[in-house]
């Protein structure tokens, strides 16, 4: 019996040996495994922050090409407020417009010879040779209306792009002989500005 008793401990002892040795060598090859796998998992993290990043950059140049857009339409309406040339009819036009969105009647505009402005900076000369980046447009501008017609023209005159600066305002009181009715004969001095070409 106590052959027997050797015998199935040896053959127990065997068992859990074999058992011991499949267990590793099934557990380094696991190992490896996992290790490769948490390798590969690190790989995935930084293809995924790679592609978030690219992502973030996608969107920025989105938005980058919606505000070069924006700044191209922009640039168009400095053109506007400062013409690379007189552009005679579109000023008339502008204020015509401005006048008969004002209330008031346009009577006519007269133009006198153009002048050379600079940058007007502190302590800088406007000597029109040196720096001149625009020249001035002198108008006399003849209106006809009320007070309240003028006050909309003058703020109608300051929303408008192109840029225009009113000098000095002349109001005098009319009644017309014919109707018997009674206005303002209004008129401005102002100055137009356009690019100056060198």
């Amino acid at each position: 019996m106590e052959v027997e008793k050797k015998s199935s401990i040896i053959k127990t002892v065997i068992i859990l040996s074999a058992l011991l040795i499949a267990g590793l060598i099934l557990v380094f090859p696991a190992r490896q495994f996992f290790q490769k796998a948490q390798e590969i998992n690190k790989e995935i993290q930084a293809k995924e922050q790679e592609k978030k990043a690219l992502e973030q950059r996608l969107v920025d140049l989105k938005q980058l090409e919606i505000n070069y857009n924006e700044a191209k339409e922009k640039s168009k309406g400095i053109a506007n407020a400062l013409p690379t040339e007189k552009n005679w009819p579109d000023l008339l036009t502008e204020l015509e417009n401005v006048a008969s969105n004002s209330g008031l009647r346009f009577a006519e505009v007269k133009s006198q010879s153009s002048s050379t402005g600079t940058t007007n900076q502190p302590g800088s000369s406007s000597n029109p040779t040196s720096g001149a980046i625009y020249k001035e447009l002198p108008l006399s501008v003849a209106l006809e209306g009320n007070f309240l017609n003028l006050k909309n023209y003058l703020k109608n005159l300051e929303k408008n792009i192109r840029i225009l600066d009113v000098n000095s305002i002349t109001i005098s009181r009319y009644t017309d002989p014919t109707t018997g009715d009674k206005y303002l004969q209004i008129s401005l001095d102002m100055n137009g500005y356009f690019q100056n070409k060198k």
